[in-house]
């Protein structure tokens, strides 16, 4: 998913190679309206990362990377545990 923004607000989300054939959707949040968007390439690989900071101390990385070429899906984590010191080493 990606949001799209017009005018520093988000108005659409682009949902990436949802299903079998690849195909992209966007969904517009003011019409609730799905429209085609094109499709992924063959072997395209999705990834996306998402990191949260909590009481500017906790940091969560998620990563998840979708491998259509060889039907593969893959969640990795990471956290660093409050410790925010020298070593940069999770």
């Amino acid at each position: 998913m990606c949001p799209q923004r017009q005018h520093n607000s988000v108005k659409e989300i682009l949902f990436l190679g949802g299903n079998e054939s690849k195909q992209n959707y966007l969904y517009n949040l003011e019409t609730d309206k799905w429209v085609k968007a094109g499709k992924l390439p063959d072997f395209h690989i999705v990834t996306e990362q998402i990191s949260v900071v909590h009481n500017e101390k906790q940091s969560i990385t998620v990563f998840t990377q979708v491998n259509f070429d060889k039907n593969l899906f893959e969640i990795c984590m990471a956290s660093n545990n409050g410790d925010l010191g020298e070593d940069t080493a999770w």
